[in-house]
């Protein structure tokens, strides 16, 4: 599917010659784009090391290199999921790798004077918000987790950038007045919510009522 971000986009060639702020269609970095070989090899364009988020990476670091890049509403090709890729592993350490490809980005987007790219398209909102709903963590974790990203969401804070997420968006007017203990409280109360949700939803679809609704639906799918 074509996320709404997509949708949103303008369809048309953005320039560069201001920066690539403007630069709309993100949403899902890497995958969804297709790059000019010639600008990868003669840059040097690299992934950098492991780390959750290397695709971005790339992209930011590509983008520096072009003068334009269009941007159409085709589907072009189709794009494999694995469930064992490593942006399907959801473990704690899957999270605290990110802030290191969100520093490694601001210092690339510095030195090209272009930070305004990184306050308008990436900050807590998208990674901290799955942090808040995947199941599996604990009061520890969060304190380290939260810890790795606390200079990111000071940052969030400082530069009033746009978080989506109502949960990210308390950590973050925590993290404004540095108010850690107040952050891990927050998330253990957002993650208490998610994990109630979980439930419920678990037990509706373990319920003899939605087995018997599903096979109905099915058998009219069939017919």
């Amino acid at each position: 599917e074509i996320s709404d971000k997509y949708m949103q986009a303008e369809e048309k060639t953005y320039d560069f010659k201001k920066g690539i702020q403007d630069f709309e269609p993100i949403s899902d970095p890497f995958w969804c784009k297709i790059y000019r070989t010639e600008i990868i090899k003669n840059n040097g364009v690299e992934f950098g090391d492991k780390y959750t988020g290397g695709d971005t990476v790339f992209l930011v670091r590509y983008l520096l290199c072009c003068k334009n890049a269009a941007y159409e509403k085709k589907r072009i090709y189709r794009y494999c999921m694995r469930s064992d890729s490593l942006s399907h592993d959801k473990s704690k350490a899957y999270f605290l790798r990110v802030p290191e490809c969100y520093d490694v980005i601001s210092k690339d987007l510095e030195k090209r004077g272009q930070l305004e790219f990184y306050n308008r398209h990436l900050n807590a909102d998208h990674f901290l918000h799955l942090y808040s709903t995947t199941g599996g963590f604990v009061e520890t974790d969060t304190r380290e987790v939260l810890k790795a990203w606390w200079h990111i969401l000071q940052y969030t804070a400082d530069k009033k950038l746009v978080c989506h997420s109502p949960a990210v968006r308390t950590i973050v007017r925590d993290a404004a007045v540095d108010d850690f203990e107040g952050a891990v409280y927050h998330m253990g109360e957002f993650r208490a919510i998610e994990d109630e949700r979980r439930r419920q939803l678990e037990d509706i679809f373990s319920s003899k009522s939605w087995k018997l609704s599903k096979s109905i639906a099915d058998l009219f799918k069939t017919n």
